[in-house]
């Protein structure tokens, strides 16, 4: 690696090359601190906004499985706490909330019942 590559400067946003003296990344338009030089070394909103959404996602079928399956409902409760981690409460709550009573459903014989009507 030269000299050059180490002097490198990237977006703070996309990650992508900036030259020197530039004031707003040419692919995204977010403006640039000219104080900081970023390594490169990021993660999007949007790679965040995935995982936020794969937690939600993952934890209500876990959730929802839950009701027959209650040891399930482990899983969507510590989706549920990693979404907390990530300050992501109204989310949370209710999945943490709901997977409790599922559980308490699952436990009191509600798949049971439920297959049994079919």
């Amino acid at each position: 690696m030269d000299s050059q590559d180490k002097s490198q400067k990237y977006c703070s946003n996309c990650g992508s090359p900036l030259n020197d003296g530039i004031k707003f990344c040419p692919k995204c338009g977010v403006p640039q601190d000219q104080g900081k030089e970023s390594s490169g070394a990021f993660i999007t909103s949007t790679d965040k906004s995935k995982t936020h959404t794969s937690y939600i996602a993952w934890g209500w079928v876990c959730a929802a499985v839950s009701l027959f399956i209650p040891i399930v409902g482990a899983g969507s409760i510590t989706f549920g706490v990693l979404l907390i981690k990530d300050k992501r409460l109204s989310a949370a709550i209710p999945l943490i909330v709901c997977s409790s009573i599922f559980i308490i459903l699952g436990l009191t014989g509600f798949g049971a019942g439920f297959f049994g009507a079919l």
